[in-house]
């Protein structure tokens, strides 16, 4: 036997008896597990008089809960004032993402960060959360 061959067989007896120790399989669902826990941390409810509106995700420079807040500021002052028709509530596609304006004013940017965590394409998921943003400013 050549030993290159030799070589190959050794690494690949190692890699069965690690399999067969149940090592990595093992490893690898703790990625996961942790993977999960991390990604269910990322996210922050919009809440506008004690609803939830929908939720964001964060990134380093704008965690979620920051950018959470100030979107629902955002509507707030969107809702607060009496001039503004939600009806005109409007969507616009930018480089970045999503753009949802009432009026002058961008609320918020629906990225697509945001779609793949919610498992939905970028224009659906801003038409939902425009939805939701147009009904609650009408009740507010």
């Amino acid at each position: 036997m050549r030993p290159g061959i030799r070589v190959v067989k050794s690494v690949g007896a190692l890699l069965a008896l690690s399999l067969g120790l149940g090592g990595w399989p093992a490893s690898l669902e703790a990625a996961s597990a942790a993977d999960v826990e991390a990604d269910e941390n990322v996210t922050a409810p919009v809440i506008l008089d004690g609803v939830t509106l929908l939720r964001v995700r964060g990134v380093s420079a704008l965690p979620a809960q920051e950018r959470a807040g100030r979107i629902a500021n955002r509507i707030a002052a969107a809702a607060s004032d009496p001039s503004f028709d939600p009806g005109t509530l409007r969507i616009a596609q930018t480089e970045i993402g999503s753009e949802i304006h009432a009026g002058a004013r961008r609320l918020m940017v629906v990225t697509e960060t945001d779609a793949a965590g919610e498992r939905a394409p970028r224009a659906v998921l801003a038409a939902t959360y425009g939805e939701a943003i147009r009904e609650a400013i009408g009740r507010f």
